[in-house]
């Protein structure tokens, strides 16, 4: 499958260090579509609110594998904006915490490999 296929359903706006890591459209894709799994899933939560809550999606790219964070602007007005910033698992089995996952943001900022998804109702 080619990246413009019309199977991809959204356009992420990708930043450098993510393009030069080799994430690409179908890699973040994978990260949101695996992020609304969850979110869908999630009883706990009422439905509106489900998808306002920051998560943690695993996402297997070629041998590697990534902890992915999404979180959705704080007060989206009419669209959501969703923020994805990937964390290499080195091996991890567990999934990074949320809260851990901040903690990273906080440490390091320089190497942040990261996609935006500006309204998911394809809106820019």
């Amino acid at each position: 499958m080619h990246e413009t296929d019309s199977n991809f359903r959204h356009d992420f706006f990708i930043n450098d260090s993510a393009r030069e890591a080799g994430l690409t459209q179908r890699f973040w894709n994978q990260a949101y579509l695996t992020f609304l799994k969850e979110a869908e899933g999630d009883t706990s939560v009422p439905l509106f609110d489900r998808y306002d809550i920051a998560r943690i999606a695993r996402v297997p790219f070629g041998p590697e594998r990534f902890d992915v964070l999404v979180r959705c602007q704080p007060d989206p007005r009419e669209h959501r904006i969703y923020r994805l910033t990937a964390f290499a698992t080195s091996g991890e089995r567990q999934h990074l915490e949320v809260s851990e996952a901040y903690a990273r943001l906080r440490e390091d900022r320089a190497a942040l490999v990261e996609a935006v998804l500006l309204g998911s109702n394809r809106r820019w």
